[in-house]
C-alpha cells in the first residue's frame, strides 16, 4: 500500500509557474497557492529583483515571484492532479487500514 500512496504524488508538478522573460504587463494570471487559486491577478510591474507586481481583480497589489504564477490551462492541470493526489492519498491509507499493512 506504500507504493501506491508513493506513486501517487508523482503527480504534483513542480515545473509549473511562469518565466520572468514570458511575462508581459497587462497579462493574467493565477497565484498558486494552497487552497484556493480561482482568483485571478494583472501584471502592472516587472521588478528589478526578478519579482512581479500584480493588481487582484480588487486592486489590491501584492509582489510574488515569477513561479507563483499561473496560466489557466496550468490552474486547471494543477486541480486536477491536487484532486488526483488526494484521492490516490485517501485509497492507500483505506487500502492499508482495510489489509492491516499501516504498520509495516
Amino acid at each position: 500500500m506504500k507504493k501506491i500512496v508513493l506513486s501517487s504524488l508523482v503527480f504534483i508538478n513542480m515545473s509549473m509557474g511562469a518565466s520572468f522573460d514570458d511575462i508581459s504587463i497587462g497579462d493574467t494570471y493565477y497565484i498558486n497557492n494552497f487552497g484556493d487559486n480561482n482568483d485571478f491577478v494583472i501584471v502592472v510591474e516587472k521588478r528589478n529583483d526578478g519579482t512581479i507586481k500584480v493588481k487582484d481583480g480588487y486592486g489590491t497589489p501584492k509582489i510574488v515571484y515569477p513561479s507563483k504564477l499561473l496560466t489557466k490551462s496550468e490552474l486547471d492541470e494543477e486541480e486536477f492532479g491536487n484532486r488526483v493526489l488526494g484521492w490516490g492519498l485517501a485509497l492507500g491509507i483505506i487500502g492499508c487500514y482495510a489489509n492491516g499493512d499501516c504498520g509495516n
